[in-house]
């Protein structure tokens, strides 16, 4: 067994020896024929993104969690209206339902009170029209002990002062009650009042707990921090983005532009993009803005690039929705007997490029532009030219 082991061993070794040798068999000779081309074009990857759209996002009026209980599926087109977020709304009922509780307890209260207030200033207003009948009966009194005694005289005349005086306190305890009803009736009006904000204060955040879509367009999700999509489930804080409604009249193709390839690229040239997922079909558009900040390519941080944008005429085609991988073919120069052939027939020698030609001629030429493996070039060449491959560059 341990024979077998070790013979197989040697095999595999050999066998990788024999892989990683340099390959010397000769390699088939490449030709190209050169192509006339007039106008040098810069070819870049982008992706469709649109240029106007809407966001939908936790509403920032109350603080709580919203707890996603329903979402359209990516991808999903909705119209004006249409209900595009739900949240778990139980919390948002219990305090509907109890504040709507505390005020049917409060409305009870009032009408409580409102009785009581009633029976307590009726007792003291019929203490007032007993003492004024007992007023009326002590004038008359008085007036009838004239023929009596002065002792007599002086103590009805002191049995009305009093009884007047006690009119008096019974009358300022009807104003007094009057002014204490009213104090009860406002402390309960109050406590009523503020029953009735925390009810509509709930039932506004009730109607928070569905958001609708304020336009037509086609749902993409918004992604956590961790970058994942938002899904039915998820808690979220205050004003945290939930998805997106873009615009599908509205497209644009967004390119990360090499820096050196910045001089070449202008505001309102045109443009033709073409989706990778439909290569038939051709747009066109022009180059809407140029960013004048340099930023580090989003997979390559030691290349410099610049954000382009380009407008696209897509006559509202719903084929076009945000994230398609597309390229962009601008038109940036005009060339005067220029030609287009593969980069790598092209050959450096101390600074000077050439081509070498079928017939092993090396011809020199002038770069007009290198891009996308293909070079745009001038130089004593023509259509018939056919030039051999640098395998060097091939290679690599």
């Amino acid at each position: 067994m341990r024979q077998i082991i070790y013979f197989t061993s040697i095999v595999l070794l050999l066998t990788l020896i024999w892989q990683c040798q340099p390959d010397e068999r000769p390699r088939p000779l490449v030709h190209y024929t050169v192509q006339k081309d007039s106008a040098a074009y810069l070819i870049e990857s982008g992706t469709i993104q649109s240029s106007m759209e809407t966001s939908i996002m936790t509403p920032s009026n109350w603080r709580m969690d919203y707890r996603i209980q329903y979402l359209p599926d990516e991808g999903q087109y909705v119209h004006a209206g249409d209900t595009v977020v739900i949240f778990d709304t139980r919390q948002v009922q219990s305090r509907l339902d109890e504040a709507e509780a505390k005020y049917q307890i409060q409305q009870a209260e009032l009408e409580e009170t409102i009785e009581n207030n009633k029976n307590q200033l009726k007792q003291k207003k019929e203490r007032v029209q007993q003492l004024e009948y007992e007023l009326q009966l002590a004038k008359t009194r008085l007036e009838n002990a004239r023929f009596e005694s002065d002792l007599r005289q002086k103590e009805m005349a002191l049995a009305l002062k009093k009884t007047e005086l006690r009119l008096q306190e019974a009358k300022k305890n009807v104003e007094a009650q009057r002014s204490l009803n009213a104090y009860k009736r406002n402390i309960v009006a109050l406590k009523m009042k503020q029953a009735e904000v925390d009810i509509q204060r709930a039932r506004l955040m009730m109607e928070d707990m569905f958001i609708t879509a304020p336009r037509a367009g086609m749902i993409i999700y918004a992604e956590t921090r961790g970058g994942e999509k938002i899904k039915v489930g998820e808690s979220m804080r205050p004003q945290s983005n939930i998805l997106s409604i873009p615009d599908l009249d509205k497209m644009k193709a967004v390119i990360n532009l090499n820096e050196v390839d910045r001089p070449f690229v202008n505001e309102d040239m045109k443009a033709t993009i073409t989706i990778d997922a439909y290569p038939d079909s051709v747009f066109r558009g022009q180059i809407s803005s140029v960013s004048r900040i340099v930023d580090n390519h989003p997979m390559y941080s030691n290349l410099k690039t610049y954000a382009i944008h380009v407008a696209i005429n897509g006559g509202g085609n719903y084929r076009l929705i945000p994230g398609l991988s597309c390229r962009i073919k601008i038109k940036i120069k005009t060339i005067d007997d220029g030609y287009s052939i593969p980069s790598w027939c092209l050959s450096e020698h101390d600074q000077q490029y050439f081509v070498e030609t079928k017939e092993n001629e090396r011809i020199p030429v002038e770069i007009v532009l290198l891009n996308s493996g293909r070079a745009f070039i001038q130089g004593a060449i023509d259509e018939t030219t056919q030039l051999k491959a640098n395998t060097q560059n091939q290679n690599h």
